[in-house]
């Protein structure tokens, strides 16, 4: 996985929780890296659900909770920092719809051996979206908080349906994205 995900990783739990709070988690976790993360480099996917796993046991939450408010914090890091083109000015549903030409081509094109997860779309409406999401690392938590995140970026709330799961034992993961009047709550502060 590319370092971009640990940086930003920590820096969501030093920014929510303070540095002491990382620090504790490193050494508890004792990755292979030892925490010295840089954003072009690739690491193990195992460190990143240790990380995980060791945050969300020193503050107990779940595991898929910290995931999703991490996919949240993720976007809006990749879109200040790694901006894609949006000159064309897509709605959220647009977006959400070329996510794999705008973003994981890209990414391939600059990493050639980068892991990416496969987005079909289904189904597309100007309110709706299906996304049947594929993938060996099984994060459907973070893609329904980077949807989220981008719900947030793009000033439009959404619902979230994701009936079909990788974790129940399904193919795919199904996630119908439409357009709300009242979306989501989303909470700042600590984890």
């Amino acid at each position: 996985m590319l370092g971009i995900i640990y940086t930003t990783f920590s820096d969501m739990v030093i920014e929510r929780e303070g540095m002491a709070f990382w620090n504790a988690v490193l050494e508890k976790a004792n990755p292979v890296s030892e925490g010295a993360y840089t954003t072009a480099a690739e690491y193990d996917d195992a460190e990143l659900f240790q990380l995980i796993t060791t945050v969300s046991r020193l503050l107990d939450k779940d595991a898929q909770q910290l995931v999703r408010l991490f996919g949240e914090y993720l976007f809006a890091h990749l879109m200040k920092y790694c901006p894609v083109n949006l000159e064309d000015d897509p709605g959220l549903i647009d977006f959400l719809a070329s996510i794999q030409e705008r973003v994981h081509d890209e990414v391939r094109r600059v990493h050639p051996n980068a892991y990416t997860p496969s987005f079909d779309v289904v189904a597309c409406g100007d309110h709706y979206l299906t996304l049947h999401y594929r993938s060996e690392r099984r994060l459907c938590a973070l893609c329904e908080g980077l949807i989220q995140g981008a719900s947030l970026y793009f000033s439009t709330p959404v619902t979230l349906l994701h009936d079909r799961c990788l974790h129940r034992g399904d193919d795919y993961c199904r996630l119908q994205v439409r357009l709300s009047d009242t979306g989501r709550e989303h909470a700042a502060g600590s984890l």
